[in-house]
């Protein structure tokens, strides 16, 4: 069995990270556990809320975006794509990083502050 890298903790959320100092998705994992019908659905109140892969006691759940992360942060699309890391800060608040190591919602703040600032001119 894989040992889990630990989830990343920063002491600050910088706007870009460097993607190399975050853990690397293994979406082989996934897809070949998928190839050999190793996964088995995970149901609450007759929904699927996520899945098992047999052999392992971690369950996957499938966020309102039916995509999932791993216990390390690497956060995947439900067909098993890449797309991001969840880390904490040192006060277990989550942010999360896309593909390409950009904190998610900075678009936003900037394209927010430049609004603001063409309102106030």
């Amino acid at each position: 069995m894989d040992q889990i890298e630990p989830q990343p903790i920063f002491d600050e959320i910088p706007s870009k990270i460097n993607i190399n100092l975050l853990p690397k998705h293994k979406p082989e994992k996934f897809i070949e556990a998928s190839q050999s019908k190793s996964i088995d659905p995970v149901y609450e109140d007759g929904h699927e809320v996520g899945f098992m892969i047999k052999g392992e006691n971690t369950v996957y759940e499938l966020d309102y975006e039916e995509g999932f992360f791993e216990p390390n942060g690497c956060y995947y699309s439900r067909d098993f794509v890449p797309k991001g890391w969840w880390v904490l800060d040192k006060d277990s608040q989550e942010f999360f990083y896309d593909i390409d190591g950009k904190l998610d919602g900075e678009d936003e703040e900037d394209e927010n502050e430049n609004e603001q600032l063409i309102q106030q001119q």
